[in-house]
């Protein structure tokens, strides 16, 4: 079956519109059951892209979800929680991670309860999708939650937890598809397969789901997921906002390309121009001290400039010194020549590399790139990029 690539921010929005899928897929990774989901305001989350013929909205999902378990006794719990999915096909910035869930930590929820309406702070559940590995040392699929130890006991308590502690923690699910196995007998693994590279084509923008596994499908929400990427395949609109996404994706990649490499040519400009400034201190002090022998001679030639008046052959040898010292100046003032011109050869240099990466700052931030990556990748101030035109 011929489906689109999920990975791509458009594609895997159109899949999760569907909350029967959304419901699924977070239940599956939490591993509890969730029994109601509701998407969190469009305008908390979007990111908009526009072009001539159409409008792309780039977005990280959020959602209310209620979630179902037991208590000891089997009598049912019922826990709302905001749970935000973030997919990435590559590594992400921290910075932008650790923004994104300072706003969540900032939202009120507003619940219907038995007295009406209700303002709450909401626990906060994230799950991470990530491409390309940050670490094979990790398991492909981790948890990191918010486990209470008695730091005096040192042991785990175990008692009931408490609001004010988990408001103030969060738990969270790693996915690096890159590592995962391919144990397709395993129905989480199943599912996230269809976001791996195990079976996209060579353009990268279909996945050829093999019918071969298709038939061992027993998953209810696996199929389902299947049906609408099949579907979303024949979508005209989906797959334009695709190419839009990818069109703009590689755009970015080309000016960070840019980026990196004008910094490392600029880098590389740098350390020439120090060595040759070095080579100049170097040969400043070897000419010194050829100034400090010829004052020498001099001083040699005034002693025999006494002797010449009666002795021809003293002289003989006073013009052989002088001829000496005018070659050795001859020499210094060419050595001084050169080194003088490769300076400014450098300095031409450097100031066309610092030209470029001004350039490419400034497309980076036409495109949209925060300050903070743009400084990173061009070694210019965030004041200096804020002022660019």
């Amino acid at each position: 079956m011929r489906i689109l690539n999920p990975i791509y921010d458009t594609v895997f929005k159109y899949l999760m519109e569907d909350l029967d899928i959304a419901k699924g897929l977070i239940s599956r990774i939490i591993g509890k059951n969730v029994v109601e989901l509701t998407p969190a305001p469009h305008e908390q989350t979007a990111t908009l892209l526009r072009s001539k013929f159409v409008q792309v909205e780039l977005q990280r999902l959020d959602y209310v979800a209620i979630i179902k378990t037991f208590d000891k006794n089997k009598n049912p719990i019922f826990e709302k929680v905001l749970v935000e999915v973030q997919k990435s096909p590559f590594t992400p910035e921290i910075g932008r991670f650790r923004k994104y869930l300072a706003e969540k930590y900032k939202n009120i929820s507003v619940l219907q309860t038995e007295k009406g309406e209700e303002q709450r702070y909401l626990p906060i559940k994230t799950i991470y999708l990530i491409e390309k590995t940050f670490n094979e040392n990790l398991p492909s699929i981790l948890k990191s939650n918010n486990q209470y130890i008695d730091v005096l006991q040192k042991k785990e308590y175990k008692g009931a937890k408490d609001e004010f502690v988990n408001l103030l923690t969060h738990e969270a699910y790693f996915i690096q598809l890159g590592i995962l196995p391919k144990n397709l007998q395993n129905s989480l693994i199943r599912l996230l397969s269809l976001f791996t590279t195990w079976f996209r084509e060579k353009n990268e923008r279909f996945v050829d789901y093999p019918d071969s596994q298709i038939e061992q499908i027993k998953d209810r929400i696996i199929q389902r997921m299947l049906r609408r990427l099949h579907g979303a395949s024949e979508n005209e609109k989906v797959k334009m906002e695709m190419e839009m996404e990818i069109e703009y994706d590689d755009a970015i990649e080309k000016n960070l390309a840019i980026a990196e490499l004008l910094k490392a040519e600029v880098k590389l400009t740098k350390q020439e121009l120090r060595e040759t400034k070095q080579e100049i201190k170097q040969t400043k002090q070897e000419l010194r001290k050829k100034d400090q022998v010829l004052a020498e001679k001099n001083q040699v030639l005034a002693q025999k400039d006494q002797v010449l008046a009666q002795k021809d052959q003293v002289l003989a040898q006073k013009d052989q010194v002088l001829a000496e010292k005018d070659q050795v100046l001859a020499q210094k003032d060419q050595v001084l020549a050169e080194k003088d011109q490769v300076l400014a050869q450098k300095d031409q240099v450097l100031a066309q590399k610092d030209q470029k990466l001004i350039e490419t700052a400034k497309e980076l931030k036409r495109l949209g790139l925060p300050v903070e990556q743009i400084s990173k990748l061009t070694d210019l101030t965030a004041d200096q990029i804020q002022n660019l035109d």
